[in-house]
């Protein structure tokens, strides 16, 4: 942010077409807005684990409000100091000296530690399937987990090169965000919660859960198709 200040008083002109808002986008907008919730899957074995779960929708509650308070005042702060041409990854606008490549490798950091965990709950839904369970084996009699961590491995590995070969990351966010963590965070939870509280919600809980089920359909549907129009138009552009 120290930089994003310092680069709009030094270049006014970054910021005079400003688009405070821009309808076309907005589908694009609620793919990478939803997966900065990509986080929803360990939400279950998190509360899981704490020694004290009644507290826990007081933290969760507190958290949500930090990390969007954190979002929004990061995103604009940005968008404000380098207008247009904010690149997907803000880290790629910063100057290039000691500092910032600091905060570049710590970033990198950040992401090795907790991507894999991000890919936990896909992990144990593939593990789980007859397909995996019933496949031979070869390194039962040395150590059978060794099977789990190289299924692991290819999985975290698959999906870093797709995001590799996809021409703009921030289309990539959008794309999984539409899809993955729409689903994650409008879809499967209400489903479930319809379907263990089923004799105990009221008419009018069901229908705010309908309302609710069809907004995430809907708008992800939406994203997903303007997200993958604008990666098969990146790709074109790059030939």
């Amino acid at each position: 942010m120290m930089y994003d200040e310092k680069e709009y008083f030094e270049d006014p002109e970054l910021h005079q077409n400003i688009s405070y808002l821009n309808i076309v986008n907005m589908p694009l907008f609620f793919g990478v807005a939803v997966f900065n919730f990509e986080g929803n899957g360990v939400i279950l074995n998190l509360h899981a684990s704490m020694k004290n779960p009644d507290k826990f929708q007081k933290i969760l509650r507190n958290v949500l409000i930090a990390v969007i308070s954190t979002l929004i005042i990061f995103s604009v702060s940005c968008y404000e100091a380098f207008g247009e041409r904010v690149e997907d990854m803000v880290t790629m606008n910063l100057p290039h000296n000691n500092l910032t490549t600091t905060v570049q490798l710590l970033y990198c950091i950040g992401l090795l530690g907790s991507f894999p965990m991000q890919c936990m709950p896909a992990i144990y839904i593939t593990e789980a399937t007859n397909l995996f369970t019933k496949s031979p084996n070869p390194f039962g009699s040395v150590n059978p987990y060794i099977k789990n961590m190289i299924s692991r491995t290819i999985i975290i590995i698959f999906a870093g090169w797709c995001a590799q070969i996809i021409p703009k990351f921030g289309l990539f966010i959008s794309l999984s965000g539409a899809c993955a963590c729409t689903a994650l965070a409008f879809i499967l939870p209400t489903l479930m919660y319809n379907k263990v509280f089923e004799s105990e919600i009221t008419k009018r809980t069901r229908w705010a859960h309908f309302v609710l089920i069809v907004f995430g359909i809907l708008c992800g549907t939406i994203s997903f198709i303007m997200s993958f129009i604008e990666i098969m138009k990146a790709f074109s552009d790059d030939k």
